[in-house]
């Protein structure tokens, strides 16, 4: 997750921070310090992404209160605190040298309160102001960091997103039902688009990508067959993201999916499924991706009811010969049926695997050995398709 910290005045000297953001030691030693003298369950350091105030870094017990990295602080939480009253929670500031907020640094605890002096404050306060100078030596990227994100930048801004298109085929019949969006980057290093987007989310640039990528698939949708729906893929965080709605153009809803990604646990699904709310309303459908991959992809499921499921491919492959695999493909068969979901097997090779799937009743597939991904100007049946039959 990136967390937006103010490193100067203008809006492009804003620096997306990272994802993966771990605790650094001193970070560590000054909530401890915090929580321990106030005899504490957990201190916290926050940050902002967008308009949201969300926790950084956690010390101590903070998941009864609700508190990871990452996830957005409960509203009202972070009020500031005054000396001589009883609380639960005490948070005070944090600023740059220049008055610029940075966050807040705050302590709560499970137990009725505790009474809070001027010198608890006092102390809080001088371990806010070493939190700000830590803080502030985390937002000076080294000119390497500066220049891999400039790289990121130039590919949204020169628009160096081509998006591949897969069909997605009815497998009895082999009639189209949709396509895959897939994006690749016309850049340099020549590396796949896994790699790129990797590297999106070590500057913190993921979102951009992934809403760049968006951008072109959905440009294209209109030269698409209009019997097919198209998919394109979003990561939940993506989707969370602040001004989500506001990024995509206008597009018929009823001819899109989207297909959330990522095999990373989702702390905030009432936010999620809020946030997906209208777009399900005008019509668009929702996919869970690379289900069978991770623990992650069975709660969006049932936490989120999705219109259509994804065998990964690593169910996919083999399901012809290994039992266990045909096992839980018929498991997800039954339950798909019960709920009224769709069913696609990604990643079907040979006509041993397609013979398998249809045997099972799982519908739609998509595969190399089906169709190919291809571009919008050269979008025909693959041979293999036409032969699969």
């Amino acid at each position: 997750m990136s967390l937006a910290l103010a490193s100067g005045g203008a809006a492009d000297s804003i620096l997306e921070l990272p994802e993966s953001d771990p605790l650094p030691p001193r970070v560590r030693r000054i909530l401890a310090l915090a929580r321990e003298h106030l005899g504490m369950d957990v201190a916290t350091i926050t940050g902002h992404r967008g308009e949201r105030e969300v926790c950084r870094w956690v010390e101590g017990a903070g998941s009864s209160f609700g508190l990871r990295p990452g996830v957005p602080v409960p509203e009202g939480w972070t009020r500031p605190s005054g000396a001589g009253e009883r609380t639960s929670r005490v948070c005070v500031p944090i600023k740059h040298a220049d008055g610029r907020a940075l966050g807040r640094l705050c302590c709560a605890t499970r137990s009725s309160g505790v009474s809070v002096t001027g010198r608890d404050l006092r102390l809080l306060e001088g371990l806010a102001d070493l939190a700000a100078l830590e803080l502030d030596q985390r937002s000076r990227p080294p000119i390497a960091l500066q220049s891999r994100a400039r790289r990121i930048r130039e590919v949204i801004e020169d628009g160096l997103i081509e998006v591949l298109f897969q069909p997605i085929l009815r497998l009895e019949s082999m009639e189209l039902a949709g396509y895959e969006a897939l994006a690749r980057i016309d850049a340099r290093p020549l590396r796949g688009p896994a790699w790129w987007f990797a590297e999106a989310g070590r500057v913190g640039l993921r979102t951009q990508l992934e809403l760049a990528a968006a951008r072109a698939a959905l440009a294209s949708l209109s030269e698409l067959p209009t019997e097919g729906y198209l998919s394109i893929n979003l990561s939940p965080l993506t989707v969370m993201s602040h001004g989500f709605a506001a990024e995509l153009p206008r597009f018929p809803e009823e001819r899109v999916a989207f297909e959330l990604t990522e095999h990373v646990e989702v702390e905030q699904y009432g936010v999620l499924a809020a946030t997906l709310m209208p777009f399900r309303a005008r019509g668009v459908r929702l996919a869970i991706d690379d289900v069978g991959a991770g623990y992650s992809s069975f709660r969006h499921i049932l936490q989120l009811i999705p219109d259509i499921i994804k065998l990964d491919i690593s169910l996919t492959r083999r399901i012809d010969e290994d039992p266990a695999r045909r096992a839980l493909a018929a498991a997800l068969v039954s339950f798909a049926r019960g709920v009224g979901t769709d069913l696609v097997a990604e990643g079907i090779s040979n006509a041993s695997e397609l013979r398998a799937a249809r045997e099972l009743g799982i519908p739609y597939g998509q595969g190399y050995f089906l169709a190919q991904p291809t571009r919008l100007d050269s979008l025909r049946p693959s041979g293999a398709a036409g032969q699969a039959g």
